[in-house]
């Protein structure tokens, strides 16, 4: 498959856009978690529908956590050998501008905040969480595809506890009432009248293990890192649309056991017939700055396209099938789409430990799987012919 065709420069330009705002103080947010709790575990599913935040405040939030996360770098030196920001990469053989990554460094501190709770699905925390990112998809034109014309799907997760295997912990489900989760559905129309049925879908869970007494979970690299690259791209495509859809999810339950995931495939609200395609982003931004996995287990109609494109962008990615590990790909295989899961070949280093803070993250290596994805994306969206199953 030709690769880069025809899509002109990558438009990385501004930032993320930033308001000026009141700020709220996090105390003032923690000590209104009850009654977040209470509506979030409503009888009626859309009823958390009107932002519990408002935008004026998870704006605030990501320039509160914008601030801890440069004091943090000021004190302790870079978080890679790499100093921001990133020389410009080559894209079509031109040279484009990189400024998106510390957008993608301010969502990733954000997101690691206390007030997040470690984002345990079906807690006030990934409700916050949740509200986040629709809000900036909201002020940057995507389209909702959730639930009653929102980017909000609600689905039931039983109540979770946190098991200690070693240095590494896990959720399990126990007895108690049922409590409520959201994935989030952006969607990017084509720009071809031809091809825009058919949709690509680059996915992340936003989910992560809670906290637990004083053992905060922040989830920096898991999944931070896959729900910054999520919202930078949705961010860039809505400037410069693909021929082929969009769709832009980010599930919740992954950690609990792909919950999230397997709601949506079971009760899709794009249909499945016409996605040609599944990238998810899990933990993608530790370690070694050109080393990645993918793991997938079904044929892939597009498989010497990973390759071509990580060539162009100077990485290594590995095919990796494993039957012990799983993420938000395998559900979508089993329905029959294409799917694939995105990892760093490190992903394990400090993961599911309240070390995966945003010291773990390697600047330089979000940079270059960001372009990745982008990249691949686009190459899949912008071919003339079906690419798909």
């Amino acid at each position: 498959m030709v690769i880069g065709k025809g899509k002109g420069v990558n438009p990385w330009g501004e930032r993320p856009p930033r308001a000026t705002v009141d700020r709220m103080s996090e105390d003032s947010i923690i000590e209104d978690k009850s009654s977040v709790e209470t509506e979030k575990q409503s009888s009626s599913p859309l009823s958390r529908r009107n932002f519990l935040l408002g935008g004026a405040t998870a704006l605030g939030l990501s320039l509160t956590a914008t601030g801890w996360y440069w004091g943090h770098h000021l004190l302790h030196g870079p978080t890679s050998d790499v100093m921001l920001p990133i020389e410009a990469m080559a894209r079509d053989g031109k040279s484009a501008s990189v400024s998106g990554l510390s957008g993608m460094m301010e969502h990733i501190a954000t997101l690691s905040q206390p007030v997040y709770e470690g984002r345990l699905a079906g807690t006030a925390g990934e409700a916050r969480a949740g509200e986040y990112i629709a809000r900036l998809w909201e002020r940057w034109g995507l389209e909702p595809r959730g639930e009653a014309s929102t980017y909000f799907q609600t689905f039931p997760i039983p109540p979770l506890t946190i098991v200690e295997e070693g240095e590494r912990a896990r959720l399990q489900a126990v007895a108690g009432a049922m409590k409520v989760a959201d994935n989030l559905i952006g969607f990017l129309p084509g720009r071809d009248p031809f091809l825009r049925h058919e949709v690509i879908i680059l996915s992340a869970h936003y989910d992560h293990l809670g906290q637990w007494g004083d053992r905060l979970y922040r989830g920096a690299n898991d999944n931070g890192s896959g729900i910054a690259i999520l919202l930078e791209l949705s961010r860039l495509m809505v400037q410069q649309r693909p021929r082929r859809s969009v769709a832009f999810i980010a599930f919740s339950g992954e950690e609990a056991g792909l919950f999230g995931s397997r709601h949506f495939t079971n009760a899709p609200t794009l249909s499945l017939d016409q996605v040609i395609g599944l990238i998810n982003l899990d933990t993608v931004a530790n370690g070694r700055t050109d080393e990645f996995i993918y793991w997938s287990s079904a044929p892939l109609p597009w498989q010497d396209t990973i390759h071509q494109v990580a060539e162009a962008c100077q990485i290594r990615i590995r095919h990796q099938v494993t039957d012990r590990n799983s993420s938000d790909h395998r559900p979508f295989e089993e329905k029959g789409v294409p799917a694939i899961t995105v990892l760093s070949d490190s992903w394990l280093h400090k993961n599911h430990t309240p070390e995966d803070d945003i010291t773990l993250i390697n600047p330089e290596k979000l940079q270059k799987i960001t372009d990745w994805t982008y990249q691949f994306i686009y190459a899949l969206a912008d071919e003339g012919d079906r690419v798909g199953r």
